[in-house]
């Protein structure tokens, strides 16, 4: 357990996704992160519990994590490794245009 609850294996996935592609959009009830399709409630999950925030980069939503989100990630290096995350990606910081 966590300081934001139990934390299930396919939302600390979700994040690994969220972290590795860039390339992100609303898809239908959810999103479209890079090949992989995330309903609409796992984000609101991640949400409620600060991992994952939405914001709009030139008018176009996208999600990002948010440092509780890629310090949680940090601790889960398996999920890190099969999602091929380097530790400089969840170190870096959000560039604000």
């Amino acid at each position: 357990m966590t300081k934001h609850g139990s934390i299930s294996k396919s939302s600390i996935e979700t994040l690994g996704t969220i972290a590795r592609f860039r390339r992100q959009r609303r898809f239908s009830r959810g999103w479209l992160v890079g090949d992989r399709r995330v309903s609409s409630a796992v984000v609101d999950r991640l949400e409620l519990k600060c991992l994952v925030k939405e914001v709009a980069f030139s008018g176009e939503p996208t999600l990002v994590l948010t440092d509780d989100g890629r310090r949680l990630l940090a601790e889960h290096p398996s999920i890190r490794q099969a999602n091929s995350i380097r530790p400089e990606m969840l170190s870096r910081k959000l560039s604000h245009r």
